[in-house]
């Protein structure tokens, strides 16, 4: 299943994954925070399917989020929460109610030594256009639960010349509807990076990725069970607090336990560049290429390349544009060739109409072009939106 797609997925472990910034901020304040937005929009392609199957409509949504920290001396601890409710106007069945509810402790043991443990519960649902599987009658989004638990260990400071990051990672996701229990998971994952610092702010590192995926679906249908193996080298850098980047590339692999299913192996990457031109304008860019499991029966893997460029730049205090562009391009093999390439235009304001309260209007187009008709899309989506921080 696509984990990095989901909204939710991504501000709960990001930082278990980082280069160079595993350890947690001495400086966060602790106390309690949270924000409330609503929003409400217009979506004329609600299931991302072919002109002939698209419904449209309007709904509303409500995401709170609320941030709990505390501290026991050098040790850190956390609790998050992101909420997700959805009512469409007209089409009942496409609601959905999403949540995230995560607690996570960071132990300083010395000066070299510290670990970081963290659980989390996630009720998330998948946009059916960022998936292989091409849903023409859907009547609601594809739902699942996820349980996972991490653990890490860091050894050596953030100043030391060499520094080891051990991780191992735990999920259970279970498919809710639509006929998907195929596609229930377990993952094993063990991480391993050595870090070596060239500069104060020049970073090069070795990173080993092993994940064991077990599927577990229903009697009589194969299982999709493999192991993904990742080996990159990579960099990372901050040029006067105007250019900071994280690229690595190395090669990756995905080998199933069905010889019948497709593996894939090959070149991986994955890089992102922050530039700040000017005190009021921010452009970043991001690139990568990796294997993904397949939401298909039977299937394997395939891969994906994903390219993209975003930029904020602040008018005033008070007045920002928002702007994006993605492009991804999925390499599937059906038997006769099948090829994917989905653009995303993403243009916004936002006002920050008082201190605490920001109003925000946006527009998103999305397409899919395949070699195969039935897979194409378009969409596009309105939304105006006010957020409320506490």
């Amino acid at each position: 299943m696509q984990k990095k797609q989901s909204k939710l997925l991504s501000a709960i472990l990001l930082a278990l994954g980082s280069s160079g910034t595993a350890a947690y901020a001495q400086t966060e304040i602790t106390g309690f925070s949270g924000s409330a937005k609503l929003n409400l929009s217009h979506d004329d392609n609600i299931y991302r399917t072919t002109d002939e199957f698209a419904q449209s409509d309007t709904l509303v949504s409500l995401s709170p989020e609320a941030k709990l920290v505390g501290a026991a001396g050098k040790h850190r601890f956390q609790v998050d929460y992101k909420g997700d409710y959805a009512k469409h106007f007209d089409l009942s069945d496409a609601d959905y109610d999403d949540h995230s509810l995560s607690v996570r402790a960071d132990l300083d043991h010395s000066l070299k030594l510290k670990t970081r443990f963290e659980a989390a519960y996630i009720t998330d649902h998948q946009d059916p256009g960022t998936i292989n599987r091409v849903q023409l009658d859907l009547a609601e989004f594809n739902t699942y639960d996820e349980k996972k638990y991490s653990a890490a260990v860091f050894y050596g400071g953030t100043d030391s010349t060499g520094r080891l990051e051990l991780r191992y990672k735990n999920a259970d996701i279970d498919y809710t509807n639509n006929g998907l229990d195929f596609l229930d998971n377990k993952i094993n994952e063990f991480g391993a990076k050595f870090i070596y610092r060239i500069s104060d702010k020049t970073k090069t590192y070795l990173e080993a990725i092993y994940t064991d995926n077990d599927y577990t679906p229903p009697v009589g249908t194969p299982e999709q069970d493999n192991v993904n193996e990742v080996y990159r080298a990579g960099i990372t850098w901050n040029f006067a607090n105007k250019l900071t980047g994280d690229v690595n590339a190395g090669y990756q692999k995905a080998d199933f336990d069905n010889q019948s299913f497709r593996s894939t192996s090959g070149l991986t990457y994955d890089g992102t560049i922050t530039w700040d031109v000017s005190s009021y304008t921010e452009i970043n860019v991001i690139m990568r290429r990796r294997a993904l499991d397949s939401t298909l029966e039977q299937f394997g893997s395939f891969t994906r390349n994903t390219l993209g460029t975003s930029i904020k730049h602040e008018f005033t205090d008070r007045l920002t544009f928002n702007g994006a562009f993605s492009y991804y391009k999925d390499d599937l093999n059906l038997g006769t060739v099948r090829d994917d390439k989905r653009y995303t235009y993403e243009a916004g304001l936002a006002y920050e109409f008082m201190p605490r309260i920001t109003l925000a209007g946006a527009y998103k187009h999305q397409t899919r072009d395949s070699t195969l008709a039935f897979a194409e899309y378009e969409s596009n989506v309105v939304s105006l939106s006010v957020k409320v921080a506490i």
